[in-house]
């Protein structure tokens, strides 16, 4: 409940008070390894982990040990060395002339949703497993969010072969945790382990904002970085004034963490679509859809004019991805009404006109290829965010 109500220093307070006590509890670990990312405080998040499974070496999930999974952790001074930083202006001028998008894979990743190998079929995982998976899933995410690709793809590798013999992780209490872990491991196929040294242009997002992390895109006459800077589990919704909700207290810690006047692309809205608005509506909150969409339109919209204006960031807001067959029709309507108010707030706002080409030409499906795991866009359909980026 302290978390909920985004007192998040009161609640790792006492998550550590806690995971002190009982320092068996996986899922005590969990938690306030949750909540230390909801603050922003990634390294300490990945500390907790560490230090919950070298003391609890023995024990396994997914056939993998707690100790292997530690083993293969950063030590606090290793992660703040290899974390992606902002690189300096001469490393930057330095890359640009050499740099294209990557196409290597780490070693070991590779599609995590392929079939049980050796023609094993599928089994439900142990449920006294589930909270130490969850936290080697906690791991890779971070990782991946961090910038420490050849670390995350060494794990990614370690977990896969016991991962791809579990069945229906998405019915279970981890199915979260789940999600990030399929969508990142699928995602690190197609990176490498050495990021560029280029200027970055940082994507602000729910889960959506991992589809072009690390990737990298021409803006004028440089390429840039695409730097994720994640806001798990955001609605546009919990925005608003009066609102305390930890996602919005995550929102904040993410944004305190931007430079001044950086370049942001802002991609939030999916979730609401998704889980919010039409339940809002058959709630009698809203007389109809359109009222629902226009009223959070404008609740996410004012807070961005607002957040251009006090930071100085150059703000290009980002479609709604179409990819759910069951919210397109939704998201369609969405983006509507968002690029109408992006368009009035001009220049404060500059959205980035691309949703056209993420539809298939019936415009009632996903575009061919731009599908990555059901829920999240291939990073293909970054060539059509290139296109829309404004001029510089």
């Amino acid at each position: 409940m302290v978390k909920d109500f985004s007192h998040l220093e009161a609640a790792c307070a006492l998550y550590a008070e806690a995971v002190r006590l009982v320092p068996t509890s996986t899922s005590y670990a969990l938690n306030y390894a949750h909540t230390l990312e909801a603050n922003g405080r990634y390294a300490d998040a990945l500390g907790v982990i560490s230090t919950h499974l070298s003391s609890n070496g023995s024990r396994t999930a997914a056939g993998v040990a707690a100790s292997q999974v530690a083993a293969i952790l950063p030590k606090r001074r290793d992660f703040e060395a290899d974390r992606w930083r902002p690189p300096t202006e001469t490393a930057s001028a330095a890359a640009t002339a050499t740099t294209a998008a990557p196409t290597a894979a780490p070693h070991g990743a590779g599609d995590p949703l392929g079939p049980a190998e050796g023609g094993r079929s599928a089994k439900a995982a142990p449920p006294e497993e589930l909270d130490l998976l969850a936290l080697y899933f906690t791991a890779v995410k971070i990782l991946f969010v961090q910038g420490l690709l050849s670390a995350a793809g060494r794990l990614v590798a370690l977990l896969e072969p016991g991962c791809r013999t579990l069945a229906d992780l998405h019915l279970t209490l981890v199915r979260n945790e789940n999600a990030y872990y399929c969508c990142t491991a699928m995602l690190m196929a197609t990176l490498p382990e050495q990021l560029p040294a280029l200027a970055p242009l940082f994507v602000l997002g729910d889960s959506h904002s991992l589809s072009p992390a690390w990737r990298t895109v021409h803006w004028g006459d440089a390429p840039r970085l695409l730097v994720p800077a994640l806001v798990t589990g955001l609605k546009a919704w919990h925005l608003r004034d009066g609102s305390d909700f930890f996602p919005k207290a995550n929102f904040e810690s993410v944004v305190k963490a931007l430079p001044d006047g950086a370049d942001v692309i802002v991609a939030f809205g999916e979730i609401d679509c998704r889980e919010g608005l039409l339940v809002a509506v058959e709630r009698a909150k809203y007389a109809d859809l359109p009222e629902a969409i226009s009223t959070v339109v404008g609740i996410y919209v004012n807070v961005l004019r607002k957040l251009a204006a006090r930071r100085r960031f150059r703000l290009m807001i980002h479609p709604v991805p179409p990819v759910l067959n069951e919210t397109r029709a939704v998201v369609v309507q969405f983006n509507a009404a968002l690029r109408r108010a992006v368009e009035a707030a001009a220049p404060t706002l500059t959205w980035l006109d691309f949703f056209g080409a993420l539809l298939a030409p019936s415009g009632d499906a996903l575009a061919e290829g731009m599908a990555l795991d059901g829920t999240h866009m291939n990073p293909v359909y970054l060539r059509h965010l290139e296109t829309a980026l404004p001029s510089c």
